[in-house]
């Protein structure tokens, strides 16, 4: 990673403006790819459609859905990667999405695995791994940065070691799109309730709508991001010129 020095540097304002800019940034990177949102929501609907069914086929039927969950998240990973620095993506491209950051994705997965493993005799143990995971940059760890195999827990844990604080504060902003993005699934899926459907329409048209939070989830991670590569790019001494804070 590029870039030294404390975490602390610059206070507040700095950490507010950065956090800022990189808002900025995630709505122009998106509105010139806006048509790919849908990558997340749709992957959620196979994840409903698809992942359900394979948990009920015993053990086999767990590995099959370790796999599909990993290959759905490699595929919004991969759609980030593409949304954020700005690359030509077409929908032939999208199976080879849920194949780009697999093994990646498997490790992380397997990792919290054990954690779950372990975490039923050590009680709040599987809530602080999913608080980490939240925290950490571990997935953007694995779409953005030149990090393969369980060094990106190592590489994710030394950024925020790094860069804390401005990479919290821009977690406020973060949580505002999740929870815009859900908000908006939830008023939606009011109207959908109110419409005239045949059953089996309704049902469709309910699925869709159930799988539509995690746009709002998909529009965080953008900005987790963009100010992923903002704070990894900018060395913590050149920040206070770029961003106008104070040294």
């Amino acid at each position: 990673m590029s870039g030294s020095g404390r975490a602390t540097a610059g206070g507040p304002a700095l950490w507010l403006r950065i956090s800022w800019h990189a808002l900025r940034l995630t709505a122009r990177v998106t509105l010139h790819h806006w048509p790919w949102l849908i990558v997340a929501p749709l992957a959620s609907l196979v994840w409903t459609l698809l992942g359900g069914m394979l948990g009920g086929m015993g053990l086999a039927g767990g590995f099959l859905r370790g796999f599909l969950m990993a290959g759905l998240l490699s595929l919004v990973l991969f759609a980030a990667r593409s949304i954020i620095e700005q690359r030509r993506m077409d929908a032939d491209q999208l199976p080879r999405g849920m194949g780009a950051f697999f093994g990646d994705v498997m490790n992380v997965l397997f990792a919290f695995w054990i954690v779950s493993l372990v975490g039923s005799v050590v009680p709040g143990l599987v809530w602080a791994a999913l608080f980490a995971l939240g925290v950490l940059p571990v997935f953007e760890m694995v779409a953005l940065a030149p990090v393969a195999g369980f060094g990106v827990f190592a590489s994710a844990w030394s950024f925020v070691n790094r860069d804390g604080w401005p990479w919290m504060v821009g977690q406020l902003w973060a949580t505002l799109l999740a929870l815009g993005g859900m908000a908006a699934a939830r008023a939606l899926h009011g109207v959908t309730d109110a419409l005239p459907l045949p059953d089996m329409a309704w049902r469709a048209v309910a699925m869709l709508v159930d799988a539509l939070p995690t746009l709002g989830l998909f529009l965080a991670f953008l900005y987790r991001g963009v100010l992923f590569l903002t704070l990894d790019n900018v060395a913590p001494h050149a920040r206070a010129g770029r961003f106008g804070g104070q040294r």
